[in-house]
């Protein structure tokens, strides 16, 4: 049975976005919106729910595209996990931008767009229904000969990484910046002033929005 980094990580996610959540009121507690906050949290609670059903109609369908792989990559080397690494991202850097460029995608991405704040809480608001479409990026990910669990292990890391992104308690990280996508550059793209739209579309490597 494959399991999901993502879901392992719930109980320190809720950790963290309480820790959050006191500081933040700590500091001024009208910028702290608790309905907001649970509200994320039940519409994280529910995609996690229906994404394990969407998941394993669409495991089946990686499974077949990596039988047709001309090759198989070994993941008990270094190496073969580093690609991994790159390659997951830059299909979801592509998931990303074609999620806000074309309507038909948006529709479901819009859910994690709509929190009137932003905080950790944010990043577990994602629609129901996105994985309907989303896994599409990720064929070439199996026709590539990654095996379905070296997949989901690497791309929950993503996730995970991309959790600690949504929050404004953390200011620019210096060279950082340059390589990583980081609570700036996301801050940015979450922002709804027109010069910040539909821009920084990484999920860990900035370098792809370059």
């Amino acid at each position: 049975m494959l399991l999901n980094p993502t879901v392992i990580a719930i109980p320190i996610f809720a950790l963290l976005i309480a820790v959050e959540a006191y500081l933040v009121i700590r500091e001024n507690r009208e910028n702290f919106n608790s309905k907001d906050t649970w509200s994320n949290i039940f519409i994280g609670f529910m995609s996690v729910a229906w994404g394990a059903l969407f998941g394993l109609a669409t495991s089946l369908i990686y499974l077949r595209v990596y039988e047709f792989a001309p090759v198989k990559m070994p993941m008990n080397v270094w190496w073969a996990w580093l690609i991994l690494l790159f390659v997951d991202d830059f299909a979801y850097y592509w998931f990303h931008r074609i999620s806000h460029e074309v309507r038909f995608f948006w529709n479901f991405h819009v859910v994690h767009h709509s929190s009137n704040q932003y905080n950790l809480s944010v990043a577990v608001r994602q629609s129901w229904f996105s994985g309907i479409a989303h896994w599409v990026f990720y064929l070439p990910v199996a026709f590539l000969g990654f095996p379905l669990w070296a997949f989901v292990t690497m791309h929950g890391l993503n996730l995970i990484y991309q959790f600690w992104i949504h929050t404004e308690l953390v200011g620019k990280l210096g060279f950082l910046e340059k390589i990583l996508n980081t609570p700036s550059h996301h801050r940015v793209h979450h922002g709804v002033n027109n010069q910040y739209l539909d821009k920084n579309y990484a999920g860990i490597f900035i370098i792809w929005d370059k």
